[in-house]
């Protein structure tokens, strides 16, 4: 996320992680503890773990981590082809 529009926050919240992005062009701040995204075609749908990482290249580009685990992907692990105990995914995306 592009630090000159985009402010990001993580909290938790009666023990779930939450995030915040805060859009300074528009004063709006969106609050989640879940993800969306489309991998391949299909919206799959994670709930927020500490262990997500969200980060930005600085180039327009960002990414996301994602622990392979179960505890993570949950029923997804097939989807992404992956068991526990592998490397975590870096999916790279172009930011808005």
């Amino acid at each position: 996320m592009n630090p000159k529009k985009f402010l990001i926050y993580r909290f938790f919240n009666q023990g779930k992680a939450f995030l915040s992005v805060y859009d300074k062009s528009t004063n709006k701040l969106v609050s989640g503890h879940r993800i969306i995204l489309d991998y391949k075609g299909k919206s799959i749908e994670l709930p927020l773990d500490e262990e997500i990482k969200i980060g930005s290249f600085g180039n327009g580009r960002g990414y996301l981590v994602l622990p392979s685990e179960s505890s993570v992907l949950g029923e997804f692990q097939k989807d992404f082809g992956v068991v526990d105990g592998d490397n975590p995914l870096l999916l790279i995306f172009n930011e808005r």
